[in-house]
């Protein structure tokens, strides 16, 4: 009878934890989180840690998880999305450079959605671009003016 008991105990406990698996795949799963460390260097406060985000999914959020070491905590920005590696810009003011499609669901226009102190958090459109894998170039900046930056991509697979 104990072992029936069990039996039927560890039977629960597996269908719930396979609902909890199931539940996290559709409502998180292809989420992308990426670390961004800033650091003060040499008297001025700089992304010193950065990662890239392999294969992004289209309908899930990209989130840049900021490490922010600076004090004060330095304003953090993402920006220049672009298609092209070798356009520049000074700055993460820009939502995009070079006509690229600006492959997020939040208004392109308000930098508020890209930069917070804490985290930054996309969701990248399900449609409205492109088909196939894209490879996006972006900028991090850090200041109040977004303008020190560095360079990591972003690919988004179909």
């Amino acid at each position: 009878m104990a072992s029936k008991n069990l039996g039927r105990l560890v039977g629960g406990i597996a269908v719930i934890l396979g609902v909890i698996v199931v539940f996290k795949l559709l409502m998180g799963g292809g989420d992308r989180d990426t670390q961004v460390v800033v650091d003060d260097t040499q008297g001025r406060c700089d992304v010193s840690t950065k990662s890239d985000i392999p294969d992004a999914k289209r309908n899930k959020f990209v989130r840049w998880i900021i490490d922010n070491r600076c004090r004060p905590p330095q304003l953090v920005t993402v920006g220049n999305f672009r298609t092209d590696p070798s356009l520049s810009a000074n700055d993460c003011s820009q939502a995009t450079l070079g006509g690229a499609a600006w492959p997020f669901q939040e208004d392109e226009t308000q930098i508020i959605h890209r930069q917070n102190r804490n985290r930054i958090s996309l969701k990248i459109k399900a449609s409205q671009l492109p088909g196939g894998t894209l490879t996006y170039y972006f900028d991090i900046c850090t200041g109040d003016r977004a303008e020190n930056k560095s360079d990591p991509r972003l690919v988004i697979d179909p």
